[in-house]
């Protein structure tokens, strides 16, 4: 007698712990990209001959670190006085890159927590530019 009211609460728990598994995937979202955003954001973008300087704007309560940067789909060195930038707080980073009047660039910070920051400099020109993101 308990055997057949212990598989019944079994056949019951297991259905009912799976539908309240789903409702909580569900409000959590995890393969929803818009839920976690980039801990850094480009604020200006200043173009010098064979470099580009963005400064990276921290407006998480994390510190992020840049670990590689991508121009126009390559791999390209870069130089900044601390890679990590700390909450609240602005970094400058040079990018060394022989980039060509006119031409767009697209533009990607790697972090090490394994987010990216995308940037897109269209119509290079020497200068200095309030940031627009990609």
């Amino acid at each position: 007698m308990l055997d057949r009211l212990l598989g019944r609460v079994w056949l019951l728990g297991v259905p009912l712990g799976a539908l309240i598994a789903a409702v909580v995937i569900l409000a959590v979202r995890p393969w929803d990209g818009s839920a976690q955003s980039a801990a850094l954001s480009v604020e200006r973008a200043t173009l010098r001959p064979g470099a580009i300087v963005l400064v990276l704007a921290n407006g998480s309560e994390e510190a992020a670190r840049v670990a590689q940067v991508i121009v126009s789909d390559a791999y390209v060195d870069f130089r900044a006085s601390h890679r990590i930038v700390k909450p609240d707080d602005a970094e400058r980073i040079t990018i060394s890159y022989p980039w060509v009047q006119g031409e767009s660039y697209d533009i990607e910070l790697l972090l090490s927590s394994g987010e990216a920051v995308a940037y897109e400099l269209e119509e290079a020109e020497t200068g200095s530019r309030s940031a627009k993101a990609a």
